[in-house]
């Protein structure tokens, strides 16, 4: 650990403390000497866990209010704990000489975090934020993956709404940044494609010294001009971007990637453009440290998708052996599209099992009302939630091979009941539709219920 007794005792200006073990905001994994950070969530106040976190051996509970449960002593009482985490990993990054990589986009941000973090690992001592950590919590509980090794730390920055964007970047500033893709995605905190551009790009306002953006022509400019004095690559499909994906190849899962002025070929182990890109990104990170590119592009050959961002599994379904590509971990308009169209680059029965896109806005109903429109070449398309019903019907769609299921159960009785060829089986939406149940429940053959 980077000195974490001694940060603590410095901040909050108290002394002759055990070591501490680590940083916490969830009680139930407390662990001896841990601090206990009590912070008032959407739905559970810490507050209320703050006597659970002690007896499971926090060492100080960081609180706005005295607890009559625990011992003052073990209680730090602070005006707000939300600021106290935001200062508190402010002056813990600001304090010592970590090299910050920050990556932001509306789509493959973890992705391209481990991909980073798997390619520099190789060369030096690094360390990246955990899961899809990328809010405020995200950037405090990594000082507990910090140790006096690491080089470079990678976090994830996510934002959902205007201003989140200055925050994170102002609490772990960056030494270089990554902007993945925008795309329209967290649009009831942002209201519009722009808007994100917006918010997302203000992390170059505290990158120290390069960056990489996605070639997207109808917003490079005003990135580049964001950018500023930055050393900048770009990465995409576009012709005038500094590495070019060409001739990607679904079914032989081959492509060529244009670095400035020579073409390599590859080999990948998976059919998925978007995480191609996302390793781009990557390379393009690489570039930027001077590290050796025929080396990263043969660990950009040996990668394959993460859990729930397109990884396939083969299953039986009434007998039929069917491919499973898992795509459950969560959706928006850009994410969608681009599994479909690799779906329809199979040579089996097709089917298309969606859940909702959320927070999309005002233009939810053109979002799903496009994605529809893209399903009709597919054999099978069994959509979950109440939207998708709702534009069938004010459009006036064509109900043949389309079916819409109130619920995940729903959709995965009834694709019992119609799975009758070896089929290649897409299931893809937000997670809050839950649709990673009939992953579950396909791969573990849950015994099918009548509804």
């Amino acid at each position: 650990m980077v000195s974490l007794s001694n940060f603590v005792c410095d901040f909050f200006k108290i002394s002759n403390i055990p070591t501490i073990n680590c940083i916490a905001v969830n009680s139930k994994i407390v662990q001896l000497n841990d601090i206990f950070f009590a912070l008032q969530g959407t739905t559970h106040d810490g507050h209320d866990f703050v006597k659970e976190a002690y007896e499971n051996g926090a060492i100080f509970c960081v609180v706005e209010r005295k607890i009559s449960d625990i011992p003052e002593s073990a209680q730090i009482v602070v005006p707000s704990v939300q600021q106290t985490i935001n200062d508190f990993a402010k002056q813990f990054y600001a304090q010592y000489s970590f090299a910050i990589i920050g990556i932001t986009g509306s789509v493959g941000k973890t992705s391209t975090k481990f991909l980073l973090h798997e390619i520099l690992s190789k060369y030096e001592k690094c360390v990246a934020s955990d899961k899809s950590y990328n809010t405020i919590i995200g950037l405090l509980l990594t000082i507990n993956n910090i140790n006096l090794n690491v080089k470079r730390i990678i976090l994830e920055l996510g934002i959902s709404r205007m201003h989140d964007m200055n925050l994170l970047s102002e609490v772990a500033s960056s030494y270089g940044s990554i902007i993945t893709a925008i795309e329209p995605a967290h649009l009831e905190g942002l209201e519009s494609v722009e808007m994100i551009l917006q918010e997302k790009t203000k992390i170059l306002n505290h990158t120290k010294k390069w960056c990489v953006l996605p070639y997207q022509e109808k917003f490079i400019d005003y990135m580049r001009e964001k950018a500023g004095s930055l050393q900048i690559l770009t990465f995409g499909e576009h012709e005038k971007a500094d590495l070019q994906l060409m001739n990607f190849d679904y079914t032989q899962y081959s492509a060529q990637i244009r670095i400035f002025n020579k073409i390599h070929s590859i080999q990948l182990k998976h059919n998925s453009k978007t995480l191609l890109l996302n390793a781009m990104s990557a390379l393009a990170a690489a570039i930027h440290m001077k590290l050796p590119i025929d080396d990263i592009l043969k660990s950009i050959c040996e990668i394959l998708p993460m859990k729930a961002r397109g990884n396939t599994y083969d299953v039986k379904i009434n007998g039929k052996m069917c491919t499973l590509i898992d795509d459950s971990y969560n959706a928006n308009p850009a994410s969608m599209t681009e599994a479909l169209i690799r779906l329809s680059h199979s040579k089996l029965h097709k089917v298309v099992i969606l859940g909702e896109m959320c927070e999309l806005g005002v233009d939810t109903k053109k979002y799903h009302h496009d994605i529809i429109n893209l399903c009709f070449k597919f054999d099978m398309c069994l959509f979950i939630g109440k939207i998708w019903r709702i534009i069938a019907e004010s459009y006036k769609i064509n109900l043949n091979n389309l079916y819409f299921c109130e619920d995940v159960q729903v959709a995965y009785t009834l694709l019992q009941y119609l799975v009758d060829k070896n089929s290649c089986i897409l299931v893809k939406g937000s997670a809050a539709t839950q649709v990673s149940k009939i992953i579950k429940w396909l791969r573990f053959e849950k015994k099918l219920e009548v509804v």
